[in-house]
């Protein structure tokens, strides 16, 4: 097999791979032209306007996004609308952002030796729902006068709220005992 075909064979083995991920990845070259962008940009960030594909201008497919998004009459933050991939790649972290429509997103990029930009972007709204969800329970847990603690198999205490503290004679809830 030459080196052509092999290359050929696992970049296309690499796009199969990104394509059938619920994460969006978008490869943008240093010019601002999209190399790749996988369908869950395209469900991220659609509009009807919108197509993502490579080659089209990555501020072209994000303006038509912020256009489309606009008809949903709520706010949409400044960050979004001048959204600067550059200054998101140099942090670090990555960066969480809410859109109009109600979704979190977690949008982390990285600059690539030639200048380029590999983005990743993650829906985090059932993450986000589900930690609130379980913070209102630990607050409801902590706040009842029952005592409630949680042992592990070997019946260490992993947990213990503040009512169950006081009645077992420990000096604070929530650490390993």
């Amino acid at each position: 097999i030459s080196a052509t075909a092999e290359r050929d064979r696992v970049t296309a083995r690499m796009e199969q791979s990104l394509a059938s991920s619920d994460d969006g990845f978008m490869l943008v070259e240093q010019g601002g032209h999209l190399a790749f962008a996988n369908d869950a940009v395209r469900a991220i960030f659609q509009a009807p306007d919108c197509d993502w594909k490579s080659g089209t201008d990555f501020s072209d497919n994000w303006r038509s996004y912020l256009e489309f998004i606009a008809v949903l009459e709520r706010p949409i933050s400044d960050e979004l609308k001048s959204l600067d991939l550059p200054a998101l790649a140099e942090l670090k972290k990555g960066r969480e952002f809410e859109l109009p429509d109600g979704r979190s997103i977690f949008f982390k990029a990285r600059t690539l030796k030639d200048g380029g930009i590999v983005a990743s972007v993650t829906d985090i709204t059932a993450r986000l729902h589900a930690q609130n969800l379980l913070s209102q329970r630990l607050a409801a847990i902590e706040a009842t006068k029952d005592g409630i603690l949680i042992c592990d198999d070997e019946g260490r205490i992993t947990y213990i709220n503040a009512a169950g503290a006081e009645l077992m004679g420990f000096g604070s809830s929530g650490n390993a005992y």
